[in-house]
């Protein structure tokens, strides 16, 4: 990935320097809930995109029908009898998303919540959006 980019996720994520995902949802401070915000917006413009990729491209609204040749092309699989996954020939093409497939589920690290807490100082203090506090009910 490029440095100083994301990847935008959801709860479900574990929280890294490179994926970001919201802060828990009770007893946030103003900063937490407007990061909360953004991440929100951010992501929605994101399913926005795929929505208008897939009303575009037709394809994607439905499974993909190939041959079993084609899909051992197409797409990473595991082997069955082994539990090791098998890199899809796509993989030799784009070597960007490497760093995503490593994803796992990582003790939360100290400099990962530093990336977060900067990023909320930073929605906070440098570049707030007119309209944020309000959206999210904070009074200032």
């Amino acid at each position: 990935m490029p440095e100083k980019c994301v990847i935008i996720g959801d709860y479900a994520f574990p929280l890294r320097t490179n994926l970001l995902k919201p802060y828990r949802k009770t007893g946030l401070n103003n900063s937490e809930i407007i990061f909360n915000y953004r991440l929100s917006r951010a992501r929605r413009v994101v399913e926005n995109l795929f929505g208008i990729l897939v009303w575009w491209f037709r394809i994607f609204s439905k499974p993909i029908d190939l041959k079993s040749k084609t899909i051992d092309k197409a797409v990473d699989r595991e082997d069955l009898n082994n539990g090791n996954i098998i890199s899809g020939e796509w993989r030799e093409h784009v070597n960007s998303l490497d760093s995503v497939s490593q994803i796992g589920s990582n003790n939360y690290k100290r400099a990962a919540e530093e990336v977060r807490n900067l990023l909320a100082k930073y929605f906070m203090e440098v570049n707030p959006l007119p309209w944020q506090w309000e959206k999210v009910g904070i009074t200032i």
